[in-house]
């Protein structure tokens, strides 16, 4: 939920596992359509490349490995977050990519805009 007049986001995250297991939930925000030089494959340097999915910043308390949760199978989970964003963010190119994962992978992952 992008909130306008605050610049903020709320994200609720509901996983429905099929599995019981102690995993890590990962909620990053990622930013599109940013135009910056970019080298292509010929050396040649593009002035106006349009980069997609660009690392913003994580919602999760641990950037790199995730909040700790624990799975029931058939039990709904729910971790919400909150989130002023940076000015220099576009929210119409922002989006949330949310996955799950344990020690033999990703279990899931779902993104959604933003706006």
């Amino acid at each position: 939920l992008y909130i306008e007049e605050m610049d903020s986001i709320c994200v609720s995250v509901k996983i429905n596992p099929l599995i019981s297991d102690n995993a890590k939930l990962l909620v990053w925000l990622t930013e599109s359509g940013i135009k910056a030089p970019q080298m292509l494959e010929n050396n040649d340097i593009s002035q106006d490349y349009e980069h997609k999915h660009i690392f913003r910043t994580s919602m999760t308390s641990d950037v790199l490995n995730g909040d700790e949760v624990e799975l029931v199978r058939n039990e709904e989970f729910i971790a919400n977050y909150m989130l002023k964003l940076n000015k220099s963010w576009n929210p119409d190119h922002l989006e949330v990519v949310a996955f799950v994962y344990n020690d033999n992978g990703v279990l899931g992952v779902t993104t959604k805009a933003l706006k």
